[in-house]
Formats: structure tokens, C-alpha cells, sequence
């Protein structure tokens, strides 16, 4: 049977269970907040540039930045060097004509392209798989890897073209790479 007049603020007992709750509740968020901030801050200095890993990525991410800005530059002196031009108002003369099948602008294309597939995804799961406090030694060398392997995938692609298995060697070493941190960012994650 309820007693509705013992659940009011008249009574003793019910003000000090509802005291002595409402300080429970705010010793909890409390606690939630302040391990918030906690985590917060551990996160912070792990992206900073004193931590080893931070820095190698940093760097790394850096030197494919510059990289696929080259790529742009080595298409447009593709372009010039073969005389095709996408657009009719970079045409250098009157006589040429809009082209967009030459093999050499295309390879470098694609070499770009395939950086944009590769590159782009490595930027967001290295910077991730820093987060999860790695081990230095790892991590530092799986971003040399991609770095390196990126660059070699260009120069045998698109700049002096080597047969195959380089291009697919290059290929697969940042591949994995990449998704090695991304599993370890996902395991993390989840446990």
C-alpha cells in the first residue's frame, strides 16, 4: 500500500533521502566529468609534437601533401610536353584541338587518381592509429612504409614506367599498411 504523504518534502526522512541523492548524482557526473576531461588530455598529448609517433606522422603526411601537389605540376607538364589540352581556352594555338586520350597525360592521371584513393584514407587512419598510443617503434615505420611506398608507386608509374611487379609491390606495401592501422583503430574501438 502506498502513503502518499510520506513521498513529500513535509516529511524528514524523504527530504534527506532526496538531499543525499541528489548529491550521489552530482558526485557521479562529477566523477564523469572530471574522467572526461582526463581522457581529453591524455588525447591532446599524445598529438603533440614531443611524441615520436605524432612527429613521424606529422612528417610523413607532410612529404604526401607535397607529393600529390607534384602530381598536379607533373600532369600540366604532361599536357604541355604532349600539346593536349582538356579545355578549348588552354589550347596554344588555333590549330590544336581538345584532346583527352593522350597515353602519357592519362598514366600520369591515373597515378594521381590512385593517390587520392590511397593517400586520402592514410591521412585519416594514421592520425587515428596515433590516437590509440601505438608502439613507436611500429608505427613509425608503417608510416615510412605507406610514405615510401607511395612515392616508389609514382616514380614507377608514372615517371620512369618499370614493368610489373613493381608498380603492384609499391602498391600493396602502403595497402597494408593502411589497413593495418585501420584494424587496429577499429579494435581499439570496439574493446
Amino acid at each position: 500500500m502506498l502513503y502518499p504523504e510520506l513521498i513529500s518534502m513535509n516529511n524528514a526522512v524523504f527530504r534527506c533521502y532526496m538531499g543525499w541523492s541528489a548529491i550521489l548524482v552530482l558526485k557521479m557526473f562529477a566523477m564523469s566529468l572530471i574522467t572526461g576531461i582526463w581522457r581529453f588530455i591524455t588525447l591532446l598529448e599524445l598529438l603533440t609534437l614531443s611524441n615520436p609517433v605524432f612527429k613521424s606522422y606529422t612528417f610523413w603526411a607532410g612529404v604526401l601533401v607535397i607529393k600529390m601537389l607534384a602530381m598536379s605540376l607533373l600532369t600540366a607538364m604532361q599536357r604541355f610536353k604532349t600539346k593536349t589540352f582538356a579545355n578549348q581556352e588552354d589550347l596554344m594555338s588555333p590549330k590544336l584541338k581538345v584532346k583527352f586520350d593522350d597515353p602519357n597525360v592519362e598514366r600520369v592521371r591515373r597515378a594521381h587518381r590512385n593517390d587520392l584513393e590511397n593517400i586520402l584514407p592514410f591521412f585519416i587512419v594514421g592520425l587515428l592509429y596515433t590516437l590509440t598510443n601505438p608502439s613507436a617503434f611500429l608505427a613509425i615505420n608503417l608510416f615510412r612504409a605507406v610514405g615510401i611506398a607511395r612515392i616508389a608507386h609514382t616514380l614507377v608509374y608514372a615517371v620512369v614506367v618499370v614493368p610489373q611487379p613493381a608498380r603492384a609491390l609499391a602498391f600493396f606495401v602502403a595497402l597494408l599498411a593502411t589497413v593495418y592501422m585501420a584494424l587496429q583503430v577499429v579494435l581499439a574501438a570496439a574493446f
